[in-house]
């Protein structure tokens, strides 16, 4: 799972194939077809591997790993400068 976090208001938000816009508005994502996030503004992606997602929702102990993932990359797309 991507995660779409933008480093003005600091909303996070799961990445979807519509496009999507944090809280403030300046930064905006989603999947392309191929399963590829584009992303434009300033944010970040940032990964939550699916299992520990699910884990996290089903024990409120569980601790997950989120990373953030690269700019350049087959999976991830920064639109515009």
């Amino acid at each position: 799972m991507k995660l779409l976090n933008c480093r003005v208001c600091h909303d996070i938000l799961a990445l979807d194939h519509h496009p999507r816009r944090c809280r403030c508005g300046l930064c905006y994502g989603r999947y392309t077809d191929d399963r590829q996030a584009e992303y434009a503004g300033p944010g970040r992606v940032l990964g939550l591997g699916n299992r520990d997602y699910v884990r996290m929702i089903l024990s409120p102990v569980y601790r997950g790993e989120i990373w953030t993932i690269p700019d350049v990359g087959d999976n991830v797309r920064r639109l515009g400068g």
